[in-house]
């Protein structure tokens, strides 16, 4: 589990066995979608919370902007007053456009940075419990 405060990184195996995974899906492989998961993502009900996540831009932070390649999408969490509990998810993004893109469709791991903006008090209790690469 990893507590956030403004940006975290990691480094990510993608998976292996996309041709089997295709053919068991009935379809090409130019058709399975790699899909990048933040697991087990806790953010407080009463948090306004923003969450950007790149890959192989391991230097993000606030200021970055959205409009890169590395890019690949976000989560926002809204407050919802008197519920009194954290919640719990995954973030699924798909992140097969965002390789091509970068040319890294060799590459074997990737640099995962999540940007966190939190505009209230309660950002230290933000947390990430891992990350996975999966095919869908």
């Amino acid at each position: 589990k990893v507590g956030v405060s403004e940006t975290v990184s990691a480094v990510v195996e993608r998976p292996t066995g996309k041709a089997a995974f295709a053919q068991a899906k009935g379809i090409t492989e130019s058709q399975v979608e790699e899909v990048l998961v933040l697991e087990d993502v806790i953010v407080p009900t009463g948090s306004n919370t923003y969450l950007a996540v790149f890959i192989n831009l391991p230097d993000a932070n606030t200021s970055t902007t959205l409009d890169c390649a590395e890019y690949v999408g976000s989560y926002a969490n809204l407050p919802h007053m008197g519920m009194g509990m954290d919640r719990v998810t995954d973030v699924r993004l798909s992140i097969t456009t965002n390789i091509t893109n970068l040319g890294i469709e060799d590459q074997d791991t990737i640099a995962i940075t999540v940007v966190v903006k939190v505009l209230d008090e309660e950002a230290s209790q933000v947390s990430v419990g891992g990350f996975k690469i999966e095919y869908a």
